[in-house]
């Protein structure tokens, strides 16, 4: 399962590069934040960071579409150590609606909603994904998002829920 999903991953990226229009384009996003939410899992956890690829699919001046994938990784606190001290790493796809200017120009409300997945094939972290951000434009290509995500995990693994910071450049 978990080779299928990268192979899939990566032939929708190389599917998007292929598409690129003038007033279309990609993006690239790092962050960082921290796991809250739900207890077991927030004590389980301390930090978490990722990245996405972005592809903006319209340009109008008002919503935005784009299609994400990337992944994240969650570092587990001192205190846990059923997963021996390593990080859980997870793969995602989702979709993204933009309103420009949401408040003020320069100001972009994201808000997503897609699929994520453990990338350990025995975890049993499988779930619907939905994210909102509040990008500020720094520059034409630079963005910072204050934000979070959730991930709904099955009855045994539990709820993912991260706030954090995300640093996004356009190209």
């Amino acid at each position: 399962m978990k080779k299928v999903f990268l192979l899939a991953s990566f032939l929708f990226v190389g599917v998007l590069a292929y598409g690129q229009s003038a007033n279309k384009g990609f993006s690239a996003s790092a962050w960082g934040g921290v796991v809250v939410g739900d207890e077991d899992f927030s004590d389980s956890f301390g930090a978490a960071f990722g990245g996405n690829l972005h592809y903006t699919l319209t340009d109008s001046e008002s919503t935005d579409f784009a299609i994400s994938v990337g992944g994240f990784s969650l570092s587990p606190s001192s205190e846990f150590k059923d997963f021996g001290g390593s990080s859980e790493f997870f793969w995602r796809i989702y979709g993204n609606v933009i309103f420009e200017d949401a408040l003020s120009e320069g100001q972009n409300l994201s808000l997503g909603l897609g699929y994520a997945t453990a990338a350990d094939s025995d975890a049993d972290y499988n779930g619907i994904y939905a994210e909102a951000f509040y990008h500020f434009e720094l520059s034409d290509n630079f963005s910072i998002a204050p934000g979070g995500f959730y991930v709904a995990g099955s009855d045994d693994a539990g709820n993912i829920t991260v706030l954090s910071v995300r640093l996004t450049y356009g190209f």
